[in-house]
């Protein structure tokens, strides 16, 4: 197995190796593996970098390691353990430039303002935050330690001044919980207090644009303008600044209208807003499906590459051809002696290419997806069992997708012969099968469907039922010929009418 390039997931093992193994062996296979090592008192301590699931990163690791025994020599597991390194909880810090060059341009009360960015330098801090009580006494606590920070900076470039500088933070609440993980309930709370703060603004604002009475339009809109201001004031809660929380207060009052107007659109539409979302959704799915596979499998680059297109043109071409020739087939006509036009069999191809591309698409993802989430991580037997499961669900989805494109073209095919029985064209069809007239030497018209052929020989098909009863169309029969003229319907010819 190849070594990964990139990971998402570090797992340490302790594992003890079999006696006799040179140090230039186990190093060498390590290093194929793309495993780091250091030795331990009675065995080796190794580092996997892996992608994979969280939930499946034990899996994964005992496959990796089952592969290299298999490859290489066996390896006792001591102790199996994911690393999740703690999050980095510091407040990050922006130095930003007050009086010297293109920022002087501002106002000297902006420049000053310290809620407000202007003149960043592309140089932020990281502080540990302060636990004070004091809203004001963790903003001198944080400034103090960047400012130290700052200037003890090793990096290259202008040193910290403080009178031409000044400190920065990113607006936040009055209390913040760095590490939601440690305060699990604050965390739920506060996922559904963003839910039902988006519920509010979004169906209050559609409710205050809708055609709906005066009293509903007020308190629609009244809601969803109380939870943005009061959402507003929260997320600027460590300003001190009024002018910059009524600033960002408003910003969000236009943007909540904004939002409010679209959903009062797209309610109306709203089996065209599901289906939508639903695409968006299956969209990303497949996306992401195909991000682990390639991760994963470099190889599955090639499946789009140059050769397998030229391959996949070719064989939707044939196919097209194929469907084309079987559905003129049916009309009792040969394929080759109707005059198809090159697009029309193009367009054919085109749906077919399209069904082949589905059927990778969604395989590729599957196997991203399932790879991502450890399957087939293990020895032969494992994998074996994950490659007929894959095989089963590629043989299941190409039958249903051929079953699926046969009753897609047929259905096509049907609505075209729909509109020939009642007297209109099908523009896809236009120009070699159309409604039109067969004009005798007497001047009779009589209407039926023509097929048009080759060399100028034509055969018409007649409408077969009456009434009220199903009408089908007939089968081809040559056009008369000698004194017989074949007519458009609706064209300038008014011998055939519309």
């Amino acid at each position: 197995m190849e070594s990964q390039k990139a990971s998402n997931r570090t797992i340490y093992a302790k594992v003890r190796l079999p006696a006799g193994i040179l140090d230039a062996h186990r190093d060498r296979a390590f290093e194929e593996h793309g495993w780091h090592w250091t030795e331990a008192d009675d065995g080796v301590l190794i580092a996997m970098p892996l992608y994979c699931a969280r939930r499946a990163s034990l899996s994964v690791a005992r496959g990796e390691i089952l592969n290299f025994s298999q490859r290489h020599f066996p390896l006792e597991v001591d102790d199996l353990r994911l690393f999740s390194p703690p999050s980095d909880t510091r407040l990050r810090v922006q130095i930003r430039r007050t009086a010297g060059g293109w920022v002087d341009l501002w106002p000297k009360w902006i420049r000053e303002n310290s809620d407000i960015l202007v003149g960043a330098m592309q140089w932020e801090v990281s502080v540990p935050r302060s636990e004070a009580q004091s809203l004001g006494q963790r903003r001198n606590d944080h400034n103090a330690r960047a400012s130290f920070a700052a200037g003890a900076s090793q990096l290259p470039g202008e040193e910290f001044d403080q009178r031409t500088m000044a400190l920065y933070t990113t607006a936040a609440p009055a209390r913040v919980v760095p590490d939601l993980s440690a305060a699990p309930g604050r965390a739920l709370g506060f996922f559904a207090l963003v839910v039902l703060f988006l519920l509010a603004v979004v169906g209050g604002g559609s409710l205050a644009w809708s055609v709906a009475p005066l009293w509903a339009r007020a308190l629609g809109g009244g809601a969803a303008a109380v939870c943005v201001i009061f959402g507003g004031l929260w997320a600027t809660g460590d300003r001190r600044s009024w002018l910059v929380r009524i600033g960002v207060v408003t910003v969000m009052l236009v943007f909540g209208a904004a939002v409010g107007a679209g959903g009062a659109l797209l309610a109306a539409q709203i089996e065209l807003v599901a289906v939508s979302l639903l695409a968006a959704l299956a969209v990303c799915v497949l996306y992401f499906g195909w991000v682990h596979l390639i991760v994963l499998h470099h190889g599955a680059r090639l499946l789009w590459s140059i050769p397998v297109l030229s391959l996949v043109a070719a064989i939707s071409a044939l196919l097209g051809r194929s469907a084309v020739a079987i559905w003129l087939g049916a009309l009792g006509v040969p394929s080759e002696k109707i005059a198809v036009p090159g697009w029309f069999q193009f367009l054919v191809a085109g749906y077919v290419a399209g069904a082949i591309a589905g059927v990778i698409i969604l395989l590729g993802a599957l196997c991203g997806w399932a790879r991502y989430y450890g399957v087939g991580a293990g020895g032969l037997m494992v994998k074996a069992q994950a490659f007929l499961g894959v095989l089963l669900i590629a043989l299941l989805w190409g039958v249903s997708t051929l079953g699926a494109l046969v009753a897609l073209l047929g259905g096509v095919a049907t609505g075209w012969e729909k509109d020939l029985v009642e007297g209109r064209t099908p523009m896809f069809t236009s120009e070699f099968l159309y409604v039109g007239c067969v004009v005798e030497p007497d001047g009779t018209a009589e209407s039926a469907v023509i097929l048009e052929g080759t060399g100028g020989e034509n055969w018409t098909m007649e409408v077969v039922g009456k009434g009220d009863g199903p009408r089908t169309l007939g089968p081809a029969v040559p056009a008369p010929s000698g004194d017989t003229e074949i007519v458009r319907a609706g064209g300038e010819d008014e011998r055939c009418g519309a």
